[in-house]
């Protein structure tokens, strides 16, 4: 992070901005874009009365009018909810110029633009604040030279007026080494123009500028004789038809100037909003088609599973159909025992064997509880073992034809 970045983020730190990182990323653009303006902070008063510690922009913004190159001094407050509200713009004139009022800029200096009433945290910024007021301003400049004229000795020189609200920099601030008090330039390639003599004949708006007056004529000058103005293209001290058509013509021009710029950023504005739905649109629309892909392979796959399940189910099918069909039916045990003689003729005789050890055992149980005689216990063993011994010496043979452990 740059020393800048980092100062600007103390500022906004020490203000308590709720979006710091959006206002620190508007500011830094704007400091590199336009440098001779420089970020403060300061205490200022809302028109609602209320008192904010707000970081301002102050420092000059070049215009550009009647191919001259002026330097107007403008001050932003912006404001601790920023984005979500508009910042405040000011012009700030010097002792040696006054303002112009009109409807973008009223006696104190405030400045009003479409692009601020209509302000939109996501299609508004900074940068486009100063970029409509270099527009603006380009057309219907605010400030006005004061008339030179000559001071008396110890009074005021006339005009002196205060200064509009706000007036000058704040006297010790943090960080000044940083961010050093700029004076406002002064006009690059002229002065600023000054106002018509007669206060009382400019009209509202456009006002400013007026057509220049050829060289040796004036305005204060009285006409003589009744038909002043048929005769006035042989006298050189009087206005003129065709100065008078020629200030319309200006006038009117710079209005229509004036209207198709207001539109124009106007305009500029929406189409900045509408490319930027569309943007969301496009990706919108890519996120659309992914799951359209996704959805379409997934059916492919499940197409290919359901072919797989009712090829399995019709051989199913018809095996179920040809065993209820078939005339032998099948012999369920002859599944669960031994299939090659050996090992069935081994099978029965180990199961033999284990039946005559129970019988003895039961007979045992009998002769205890006088249920037999002795001498029919003694005989059914005797036949009982002589057959176990031959069950016995059988497993065994048939264990050693198979190959199995005897």
């Amino acid at each position: 992070m740059s020393t800048e970045s980092f100062q600007i983020a103390r500022l906004l730190s020490q203000a308590k901005y709720r979006f710091q990182d959006q206002a620190k990323r508007q500011i830094t653009d704007v400091l590199k874009m336009y440098r001779n303006l420089f970020a403060y902070p300061q205490k200022c008063t809302l028109p609602n009365g209320i008192k904010r510690d707000l970081v301002v922009l102050r420092g000059t913004i070049p215009i550009t009018y009647r191919k001259n190159v002026y330097n107007i001094p403008v001050s932003i407050w912006v404001l601790e909810d920023h984005p979500d509200s508009a910042p405040i713009c000011w012009v700030n004139p010097t002792k040696d110029m006054t303002i112009k009022v009109s409807e973008h800029v009223d006696q104190d200096g405030r400045v009003y633009l479409p692009y601020l009433s209509n302000w939109d945290r996501n299609a508004s910024d900074l940068l486009g604040v100063i970029q409509v007021m270099i527009i603006i301003f380009g057309d219907m400049p605010p400030l006005y030279s004061k008339p030179k004229t000559t001071e008396t000795p110890g009074y005021p020189q006339s005009g002196t007026a205060n200064p509009p609200y706000p007036t000058r920099f704040p006297g010790q601030y943090p960080f000044s080494n940083v961010y050093p008090a700029v004076q406002p330039v002064q006009p690059t390639t002229s002065s600023y123009p000054p106002p018509s003599s007669n206060p009382s004949d400019t009209p509202s708006y456009p006002a400013y500028p007026m057509m220049p007056m050829p060289y040796g004529q004036s305005t204060n000058q009285p006409t003589t004789g009744g038909n002043s103005l048929s005769s006035s293209s042989t006298d050189t001290n009087t206005i003129t038809k065709e100065h008078i058509r020629l200030s319309l013509l200006s006038a009117v021009e710079d209005k229509i100037k004036a209207r198709s710029k207001e539109m124009l950023s106007q305009y500029k504005a929406e189409i900045d909003v509408l490319k930027r739905t569309n943007d969301d649109l496009k990706k919108g629309r890519t996120k659309l088609d992914d799951l359209v892909k996704d959805i379409e392979t997934n059916l492919v796959e499940l197409s290919k599973c359901k072919e797989k399940i009712q090829a399995k189910d019709s051989k199913i099918s018809e095996l179920v159909a040809k065993m209820e069909s078939s005339e032998n039916q099948l012999n369920i045990d002859e599944y669960f025992g031994p299939v090659q003689p050996l090992y069935k003729q081994l099978f029965n005789a180990f199961a033999e064997e284990n039946a005559i050890i129970d019988t003895i055992f039961y007979l045992n149980e009998a002769l205890q509880k006088n249920v037999i005689e002795l001498d029919v216990f003694i005989k059914h063993v005797r036949e009982l073992s002589r057959r176990q011994f031959m069950l016995r010496a059988l497993v065994k043979v048939c264990r050693e034809k198979a190959g199995l452990p005897t």
